[in-house]
């Protein structure tokens, strides 16, 4: 047997190695990094729409970094770029643990979330839902204050016509 098993091609064995064990060592971690990608993206989307003059654009824009990359052009100087540091960090965690099998760079990746946040990460990243909920949070706080800004710069404008 193990004369025929040194024939084989080491790809070869190491896919039927992760086909037979892989599921095995998914962990919970990286169901969560998995998830907290997908509601950063969506809120990092609604942020992207309310910014741009054509917002229907942003639906053709499919890769996520494109989005992040525009919501990061459109962030004005005196708001929070760090949330854009921060959800680059996690992109790559989720990408880390989306695209390979064992994801060495999952908490460099993590580790430097945390620190763009300035949240501790905790013992095994627990404080990743919390980090993930502020992260969150002061993104659409940018976004309302985005849309109030537009709402005023109108009202002020119309009422500078009227005179």
């Amino acid at each position: 047997m193990s004369a025929l098993l040194s024939q084989l091609p080491e790809e070869y064995l190491l896919d039927q190695y992760y086909l037979a064990f892989g599921f095995h060592s998914l962990r919970e971690l990286d169901l969560k990094v998995i998830r907290a990608d997908m509601l950063i993206e969506r809120v990092t989307r609604l942020f992207a729409e309310s910014r741009a003059f054509n917002p229907q654009v942003i639906d053709e824009l499919r890769q996520y970094s494109a989005v992040r990359n525009f919501a990061k052009a459109m962030t004005e100087p005196d708001e929070r770029n760090s949330v854009w540091v921060a959800a680059k960090h996690l992109a790559d965690a989720r990408n880390s643990v989306a695209h390979q099998l064992e994801s060495p760079e999952l908490e460099k990746s993590l580790t430097e979330f945390f620190k763009a946040l300035e949240i501790p990460p905790g013992k095994n990243f627990e404080n990743l839902e919390t980090a993930v909920v502020r992260l969150s949070a002061q993104i659409a706080s940018m976004k309302q204050m985005g849309i109030l800004k537009k709402e005023l710069c109108t009202r002020l404008y119309a009422q500078s016509q009227k005179k």
